[in-house]
């Protein structure tokens, strides 16, 4: 199912991630490209629920083999999942708000990402009772130390979508890499315990971290 969602963004968190201050002498620069995004962002999803079976290795998702040992792991006792794929969308690329500017490309990225939270939330709350089940957790291929999901990963997890990725403008790159750049994708399962894959991740500069390394769960998956 493709489905996007209302935008939201939010003028005082963009200032505080991209170090616009009242009065600054480019607020007015700043405000002209957030004002565009806002009138032309479109964050948008695709997503299907499949049937699952998990062993120590990895799991058969929708009749594809993913191998993942933690994965393996995670969903042990699962039947269903939900995979994604949230984008910021094209549509900001598209309209040429760069100019050469690094200031702007960095403003862009800034409000590309609050879209793509945009996606991601939204997904999450039109999924809510898609799966059985009370608490969920999310693993991405790619996320993580290479061996929790490697990204190679993301070749099945595609071929899962039958190229419907297509129609929210999602490419998945040679690298396995996707475009645009502020794209995610992934699994969403039923778990009692909750899961992060940042609790398995040994990068403790990561920008992005939501959780800390968690040993005990580290050598519960790996072991």
């Amino acid at each position: 199912m493709i489905t996007s969602f209302p935008l939201s963004l939010n003028w005082d968190n963009f200032c505080g991630r991209s170090g616009i201050v009242a009065g600054d002498e480019m607020e007015d620069e700043a405000r002209e490209v957030y004002e565009t995004v806002a009138r032309i962002g479109r964050p948008k999803a695709v997503y299907r629920v499949f049937d699952a079976a998990a062993d120590d290795t990895g799991a058969i998702i929708g009749g594809r083999r993913f191998e993942s040992r933690v994965l393996g792991r995670n969903l042990c006792g699962a039947t269903r999942v939900l995979a994604f794929i949230c984008t910021c969308g094209t549509e900001v690329d598209a309209a040429d708000l760069v100019r050469g500017d690094s200031l702007r490309e960095w403003w862009l990225d800034v409000l590309k990402t609050q879209l793509l939270m945009n996606a991601r939330d939204g997904l999450l709350r039109e999924t809510e009772h898609a799966l059985d089940g009370e608490s969920f957790a999310v693993m991405s291929p790619g996320s993580g130390d290479r061996d929790v999901w490697p990204i190679e990963q993301q070749r099945p997890l595609f071929d899962l979508f039958d190229g419907e990725e297509r129609d929210i403008g999602v490419t998945l790159l040679p690298t396995c890499l996707m475009t645009p750049n502020k794209t995610v994708s992934g699994i969403r399962y039923s778990s009692t315990h909750g899961f992060r894959t940042c609790q398995v991740c040994h990068r403790e500069n990561c920008p992005n971290r939501y959780a800390p390394f968690d040993a005990a769960i580290y050598e519960k998956l790996h072991g």
